[in-house]
């Protein structure tokens, strides 16, 4: 009884196989974007012009997304792919508001997940209380400010750099 039932099964594969094989017309249309990743998008807040430029920034973040990507310990073999959406800032903390106003407004579209945010202390302080309240992650590599040093009262902001109190 168990072969006949193993034989079964094994014939019901076979004759599914050639069916796929010998019909792709039919069956292509149900698999459309089926190996179509996930796209996550971080914003990458990034100073290129003006009086404080820190060059290469968006570049190296670029390649970490490119790593990410392809390592198999991260998202290769998931169904998740990183994008970084570079914008192009200065260190006015008016304009880096502004514009990080508009990331906000297309984050359910863009699938934000966080924030790069390589600027001057002073232009991003507005950002990371803003990021506070809306819940979203900030990573700086760039903020030597004391201000952010209070982890209870900041949860979503991460410095990669240590504060200039603490550096002295």
């Amino acid at each position: 009884l168990l072969d006949s039932h193993i034989d079964r099964q094994s014939t019901y594969k076979q004759v599914a196989c050639r069916w796929l094989r010998q019909n792709p017309t039919k069956w292509k249309s149900w698999t459309v974007d089926w190996d179509k990743k996930l796209n996550l998008t971080v914003a990458g807040l990034f100073s290129m012009y003006g009086k404080w430029v820190l060059y290469g920034l968006d570049r190296v973040a670029q390649e970490a997304m490119n790593f990410v990507n392809a390592d198999s310990d991260y998202f290769r073999n998931s169904e998740y792919a990183l994008s970084l959406d570079v914008r192009n800032l200065t260190c006015e903390p008016d304009v880096v508001l502004s514009d990080y106003f508009k990331v906000l407004e297309n984050a359910v579209n863009t699938r934000l997940i966080g924030s790069i945010a390589a600027l001057c202390s002073d232009s991003i302080e507005a950002v990371v209380e803003l990021a506070n309240i809306r819940k979203q992650i900030i990573v700086s590599p760039t903020v030597g400010s004391a201000r952010f040093l209070e982890q209870q009262q900041y949860h979503y902001f991460f410095r990669t750099v240590p504060s200039m109190t603490l550096a002295k």
